[in-house]
């Protein structure tokens, strides 16, 4: 009979109190691996009006925003940002983008596609 597999509070608990260094070296691949997985099947999912949140950017204020996919290449998406989100960059990406302050919504292109999450 098959053992019974354990619960994400087991592995936690086993994490915390036994794991060694090796232990936590396969952990991190394989938790790496499951991204790779997760990110690809994100990807692929990714379609035309599907309500996303950002994560995953290098430029990290674009992370968490939301919005709603309008364009897709193979490789990338452009997400049209909610008003809060559009609000939040206006304000954090001051800088580097320059948003008409009557803007309610905001679209950003060359998102990765892995980098768009079901919201």
């Amino acid at each position: 009979m098959p053992e019974p597999t354990p619960t994400p509070a087991q592995v936690t608990a086993f994490i915390a109190s036994h794991a060694s260094y090796s232990d936590l070296a396969r952990l991190g691949e394989c938790i790496a691996q499951r991204h790779r997985a997760l990110d690809a099947v994100t990807a692929a999912s990714a379609a035309v009006g599907t309500a996303v949140r950002l994560h995953g950017l290098k430029v990290k204020y674009f992370n968490g925003l939301t919005g709603t996919i309008t364009e897709l290449s193979d490789t990338h998406a452009t997400v049209l940002l909610d008003a809060d989100s559009t609000a939040r960059l206006r304000r954090d990406g001051a800088r580097t983008l320059s948003i008409p302050g009557d803007s309610v919504n905001y679209p950003l292109t060359g998102v990765p596609r892995p980098c768009c999450r079901p919201a």
